[in-house]
Order: C-alpha cells, then structure tokens, then sequence
C-alpha cells in the first residue's frame, strides 16, 4: 500500500467515525435535554483538551506553534471560523432534521474547497475528479431523498444552519494547511479544538444555557462524541488530508453522508429501497475511483 493509499483511508475511516457521531448526537437531542450548543462545547473543549495530552504525552512541543504570529491568525480562524461553526452549524442542523441531512448540506462546501484549491492555490483537480465527484453527489442525492427530489425542500433553520456548516467545512479544510505543513496535525487540530471550545463555552455563559440531566446510554453517546467523534478523528483526517491533499480528502469526506444514513437505518431498522442501494452504489464507486493512483508517465526512449 502506498503512502498515498494510506492517506486515503484515513480520511475514509474518520468520515465513518463522524458519521456515527453525528447519529449519536440525533440521540443526545431526542433522549436528553442536550442542547447543539452544549454538545459543541463539550466535542471541542473536550477533544482539543484530550489531544493536547496526547501530545504532552509523546513529548511534543505544544507551544511552539504560538511564538510566530502569523500561526495565531491561521489557528484562530480555523478554531473559530472553521470548527466554531461547523460543528454548531452541523449538530443545529442534526437537530432541526437528521444526521444524514447534515452531512449532505454540510458537504456541498466540496465544491468551494474544490473551486479554491483550483483557482487560488493552482492545483488543478484530478483528472478523475470530473467522474468522481458528480457520481458521488448524485449518489449521496439518491440516497437521503430516495429518489424524490421535492423532498429536498427543507425548513428555513435547517437551511440556515447547514449553510453554516457548509461555511465551517469549508474554512476547516483550507485554514490548516500552512500549519500542518509546519507542525503536527494533532497539535494544530488540539488548539484549535480549545479555541473553538472555549468561544462556544462563552456563548453557552452569556446565554445562560444550563448543562444537560444526562442518564444511561447517553453518558456514552456524548462520550464518543468527545473522544472518538472529536479528537482521534480530527487528529486523523488533518493527517490523511496532508498526503492527500484537500480535494481528495474533501471528496472522501462525501462518503460520510452514506456511512451515515446506514447508521440511521440499520438504528432505526428501516428496510433499504432500490434507490438507497443505487445511491450506495454510486457513492462507493466515487470513493473507490479517487482511491486509484493516477499513472506516472513513463520514460521516454530515445
């Protein structure tokens, strides 16, 4: 395998991990008084304060990253806005909808990462790209309306607060990488964490929201949202995202709407149609084609 391929599973791993975060949060808000904006405080307060041990632990330099101001810019605008408003704008939307909803609104920020990555950093997509990527949207259409495209029409806070999280994505893939070019994914992806963490606990203060009357499986939901939905995934994917690059890993990242809307069916034992398995279908064939190495042009012989 190579390192290229690693990278690539990576990211494909943690979009399965998010995915059932985001269904463990649908939990939290239907069995609990959690709210979005506690569940964001405690994912990203949390997760950063979990990494931030992680490193301490493997004798890394935490503090390094602070002494350059041009990397207190770039960790504030990825800790708050990028995973500020991407994780409120996501679990917002969880809660006005579902968790397969959010991923597909939240996801369509491909197309901007997509359209940066082009334009402003001169990295012209792969070729396979133009296959792959409108196979995948179309795979990731099919599977959440089944085929029924008026069930797009969705309700003013859901639309609202999956444009945040569209916004949120889109910054949180594009902001980090001129820190992890320089420093550790881990390190950069844990202050931003706490930055983000701590500005949603100050909101959380000033708007006077009270902690959750947690009981039974929900102390374990909100604790794989903290660890396993938080820090490990995002440590990975920042990672996964170095060596793959941020079309790559924003298109992988499509796959966490299927993954997903599996989790919610087999949760809530829903039976699949023929439309979820042809969404399936062409959501695996787009992750698979950006899994394939491009050719290397061969030597020329004289």
């Amino acid at each position: 395998m190579t390192r290229w391929q690693k990278g690539f599973f990576i990211v494909l791993l943690t979009s399965i991990m998010w995915a059932l975060s985001g269904n463990m949060g649908s939990y939290l808000f239907k069995h609990s008084d959690m709210t979005p904006q506690v569940l964001t405080s405690f994912r990203l307060l949390g997760g950063g304060l979990c990494l931030l041990g992680l490193c301490l632990y493997e004798g890394l330099d935490i503090f390094s990253i602070w002494k350059i101001k041009r990397n207190i810019y770039f960790l504030f605008l990825y800790g708050i806005g990028g995973l500020f408003i991407m994780q409120y704008g996501f679990f917002a939307c969880v809660n006005y909808a579902n968790a397969p909803t959010a991923c597909l609104l939240q996801y369509c920020g491909v197309f901007f990462v997509i359209f940066y990555a082009s334009v402003v950093m001169k990295i012209p997509p792969r070729k396979v790209t133009k296959i792959a990527l409108p196979v995948t949207v179309v795979g990731v259409i099919l599977l959440l309306t089944k085929g029924d495209l008026d069930s797009l029409n969705i309700s003013m806070p859901t639309l609202i607060t999956g444009l945040l999280a569209m916004l949120g994505y889109t910054i949180s893939n594009l902001a980090p990488i001129s820190l992890t070019s320089h420093y550790p994914p881990k390190i950069v992806a844990a202050w931003a964490m706490c930055i983000g963490g701590v500005a949603m606990t100050l909101v959380n203060i000033l708007g006077q929201t009270g902690l959750p009357d947690l009981q039974g499986f929900s102390y374990f939901a909100l604790f794989y949202c903290v660890v396993f939905g938080t820090a490990l995934p995002f440590a990975m994917y920042l990672s996964g995202q170095k060596v793959v690059g941020p079309t790559v890993a924003s298109l992988l990242g499509l796959s966490e709407s299927l993954f997903s809307a599996i989790i919610s069916l087999v949760w809530l034992k829903e039976i699949f149609t023929v439309t979820d398995l042809l969404g399936m279908v062409c959501v695996l064939f787009g992750v698979i084609l950006m899994s394939l190495p491009e050719k290397k042009p061969g030597l020329v012989k004289k």
